[in-house]
């Protein structure tokens, strides 16, 4: 069977189960933004092999050879999947310094700073 691959995606050692449903949002925003694939074509996961174990990655899969690669469709997805998977970064990023910061702030101070009133 023919495949084209896309592009990975998901946290890296997550569970299989997670990234199962990383993979499936991932397919609906595709889909969302670029539309359904082209006739007798799917959007995937589809596992790779390394050295280092197997990552997860989303590929355009269809059955007969004799189809041409939709490579239009095909940027188009690699563009839509690269601004999905910045978006999940810069959220968690977001999410982890708005954590941080307010362990920050209920940290009981041992201190006294320079500008105590009662001083």
């Amino acid at each position: 069977m023919p495949t084209e691959l896309i592009g990975e995606f998901g946290t890296p050692g997550a569970t299989s189960e997670w990234i199962e449903a990383e993979g499936k949002l991932a397919i609906a925003h595709l889909k969302k933004i670029c539309g359904d694939p082209p006739p007798e074509m799917e959007l995937e996961i589809v596992w790779q092999d390394h050295e280092l174990g197997n990552y997860p990655t989303i590929g355009l899969v269809w059955s007969d050879p004799m189809h041409g690669t939709p490579w239009n469709y095909i940027s188009r997805c690699e563009a839509a999947l690269t601004a999905f998977e910045s978006q999940r970064y810069f959220s968690k990023l977001i999410q982890w310094s708005l954590e941080a910061s307010k362990r920050e702030r209920s940290r009981p101070h041992l201190v006294e700073s320079d500008d105590d009133p009662e001083r």
